[in-house]
């Protein structure tokens, strides 16, 4: 039983021989939620590539957000009015803190500028009604995918997010109010493709050696047996 124990210790250090870099994927990940706007420099950061794992091969960094409103809405006129109040995004925006190139500037909203919008008809004078809760997402939005050399170091890279959120107004007379406020969430992503960086291996010389002194270990523990 001994000899078969040592014997499967050798073919775990043969096995480790064969040992090869292999392919893989780390990814890192940044987020805000439910943050009021407008923003002013909301911050996201991810971690670069740490060349130690080995050979980076592939970048993809990407982006999503949601923002969604909800208030309230008051017909200030004289009379009913019948109106339709919407809340737009103006910009959403993400400055470059580091790595200009190849990511620059993102405008992380422009795939769509209406958040929420809905209408009213013969709100009396002097009466509120809800708007909302209601939102919009941007999806996930490719802001790089390919190789470049900046993402590899210490540190970080990210941005500073800002946002301009608008109410707008069509009908009842100029005579509408509102008290309607905006959140966001928004989630930084980047994923690294490498080969890692292989396993040390033995020499074939120090394989046989060490092989030779197992077998010889084992024949002790034999001798010591049948004493």
């Amino acid at each position: 039983m001994k000899f078969n124990k040592i014997s499967a210790a050798l073919s775990g250090v043969l096995l480790l021989a064969g040992a090869s870099a292999q392919a893989a994927v780390i990814s890192f990940t940044d987020s805000y939620a439910n943050v009021k706007t407008e923003l002013n420099g909301e911050q996201l950061r991810v971690d670069l590539f740490d060349s130690s794992l080995g050979t980076l091969t592939g970048v993809s960094v990407s982006f999503s957000a949601a923002v969604n409103s909800a208030g309230t809405v008051t017909n200030n006129g004289a009379g009913p009015e019948d109106f339709t109040v919407q809340t737009l995004v103006q910009s959403y925006d993400g400055t470059g803190v580091s790595l200009p190139t190849p990511l620059g500037n993102v405008a992380a909203m422009n795939p769509f500028s209406v958040i929420n919008a809905q209408s009213y008809t013969a709100l009396a004078s002097g009466a509120s009604d809800t708007f909302g809760p209601g939102g919009a997402s941007s999806g996930v939005l490719d802001l790089f995918t390919g190789y470049d050399a900046s993402f590899i170091g210490a540190g970080d890279f990210g941005y500073d997010f800002t946002t301009l959120i608008l109410t707008t107004f069509s009908g009842g007379g100029g005579n509408i109010g509102a008290d309607i406020e905006t959140y966001t969430d928004g989630t930084l992503t980047v994923e690294y493709t490498y080969t890692a960086a292989p396993t040390p291996v033995p020499e074939p010389g120090s394989l046989l050696l060490m092989g030779l002194g197992l077998v010889g270990l084992a024949g002790i523990g034999r001798k010591k047996w049948r004493a």
